[in-house]
């Protein structure tokens, strides 16, 4: 008995400093700066990828960029939830690009991420809380985008890699990636109904905290507008 419960002692021990290392590759490279936010700030800005080029706070200091690639209105959502509940937020500037309520969105998402900013009353279980909030983040191995995070950190060919510029693109480059990202942004007519739930929750946030919403647009390549065209999933329509 004894040399088997010495066994697992030495089995886990391991295990368990490994999965700590992992721990600290993902917290580093994926969760640290999602979840790095300023609370003394009264104007907050919400977007997704097409809001992180803006700086993080501007010049005088009176809005914070809360924005992150892949945000849907759910992460959104939690996010708002979390600064009325630790901030003294008082303005919100959210983006209602034409594809912010795309079913796309609603499954390229950062809900592994915003799980943090997650009340713990919220969850519909104890298991459930456990499960998303803690098991999937500090045991990296058993999230699916934790084990990515951890095969490209230990490939030589993916840190090498540099993402070309837009302004390094060729003219003919340009227009194909623009289709390509139109055609997953913009899949059928169909919006999103969990996402345009979200927003309606957001602006319902906003109403009974007395915080000032603001819908914005942020501006696109010409040649993304003009493959796009008039599609749009009318997140803006809830601004009008």
């Amino acid at each position: 008995m004894r040399l088997f419960l010495r066994n697992i002692v030495l089995f886990i021990i391991p295990l368990l400093l490994i999965n700590l290392w992992f721990y600290s590759i993902v917290y580093s490279l994926y969760l640290k700066n999602y979840e790095d936010v300023a609370l003394n700030y009264k104007t907050y800005m919400l977007a997704d990828s097409r809001g992180t080029p803006l700086l993080k706070t501007d010049s005088l200091n009176s809005f914070y960029n809360f924005s992150a690639g892949s945000d849907s209105y759910e992460d959104m959502e939690r996010k708002l939830n979390f600064l009325i509940a630790s901030s003294s937020i008082e303005r919100l500037i959210i983006t209602v690009d034409d594809h912010t309520l795309s079913k796309y969105r609603e499954t390229k998402n950062n809900n592994d991420r915003s799980i943090y900013f997650k009340k713990a009353n919220s969850f519909n279980n104890l298991y459930g809380m456990f499960k998303d909030k803690y098991l999937n983040r500090f045991f990296p191995l058993l999230s699916p985008k934790g084990r990515d995070i951890i095969k490209v950190y230990f490939s030589k060919k993916e840190k090498g890699k540099e993402r070309k510029k837009w302004i390094n693109f060729s003219e003919s480059e340009r227009i194909e990636s623009c289709k390509i990202r139109v055609a997953y942004q913009f899949p059928d007519e169909e919006k999103s109904k969990i996402l345009t739930q979200s927003l309606q929750r957001i602006i319902t946030l906003c109403m009974d905290n007395n915080i000032k919403l603001y819908g914005l647009k942020l501006p696109l390549a010409k040649e993304l507008l003009e493959i796009q065209g008039d599609k749009s999933y009318g997140a803006d329509f809830f601004f009008c």
